[in-house]
């Protein structure tokens, strides 16, 4: 006898990172990098956290907007800040969204 197993939900995250691939501290000359977060799974991501380890001495500011899908930043969380990012919520990331 043939059993249906349910369909597994399930969470695929994406990632891009582009900018410039060096920097030199102390340059006049600022530097842009953005960080895309993406899911193409069938389930909403909500868990997340995101990491950066940029150079001491690099002043790092940062901000946080929901782009397509109905992705979201942090409810009652930080839009944007200053410094490395450590464990910080990215937001909601439902199935297509970044």
């Amino acid at each position: 006898m043939g059993m249906a197993l349910p369909a597994m939900a399930e969470v695929v995250p994406t990632a891009s990172f582009t900018g410039p691939p060096s920097y030199t501290p102390g340059s006049p000359t600022s530097s842009t990098y953005t960080l895309v977060l993406g899911n193409t799974g069938t389930t909403t991501e909500s868990s997340a956290s995101v990491n950066t380890n940029f150079p001491a001495g690099a002043t790092v500011s940062w901000s946080c907007g929901g782009a397509t899908g109905g992705a979201t930043c942090p409810s009652g969380g930080a839009g944007s800040g200053t410094g490395n990012l450590s464990n910080k919520d990215p937001g909601s990331l439902p199935q297509n969204g970044t």
